[in-house]
């Protein structure tokens, strides 16, 4: 069966960024949100939104990250219950609105820049169980812990 990648929300905040939630194709119920800068840059973790505001100064200014983000949150309302990748990226911002070089607001919270240019390795892909390995180990947790298997 083939799943398609659904958006499940959608928004456009000031400024042009825009936001999109989206139900990953594997089936599950579990979704990965973007945040697309003005320029059409892709943006998937907080980390990589970090660098892309060191990189772009011009939004400094403006940047409102208690409503432009990452959380996977599906409303616009503002919330204070933020993840720790935003309040990074707020302290940095208020380090920077507040004289800190940029260079010195990275280095207190500790923020090594991604290299843009670095190649992607590639995932290492993950072993599968065996089948009778699971079912010996299912059977055993119905038993708790008796010895012996469920007939």
């Amino acid at each position: 069966m083939s799943f398609v990648n659904r958006v499940i929300f959608e928004h456009t905040y000031p400024g042009n960024w825009v936001k999109k939630i989206v139900a990953r194709n594997t089936g599950e119920k579990l979704c990965d949100p973007y945040l697309f800068a003005p320029d059409g840059a892709k943006l998937r973790s907080s980390n990589d939104l970090l660098d892309y505001l060191y990189r772009h100064p011009e939004y400094w200014p403006d940047f409102n990250v208690e409503e432009i983000h990452l959380e996977r949150w599906t409303d616009t309302v503002k919330r204070k219950d933020f993840g720790a990748g935003t309040k990074k990226i707020k302290r940095f911002l208020e380090g920077i609105r507040s004289g800190v070089s940029p260079e010195a607001a990275l280095q207190q919270l500790q923020h090594v820049l991604k290299d843009p240019n670095a190649p992607k390795t590639p995932r290492s892909p993950k072993p599968k169980a065996s089948s009778s390995n699971t079912s010996t180990n299912f059977r055993h947790v119905l038993n708790f812990g008796q010895t012996g298997f469920i007939q």
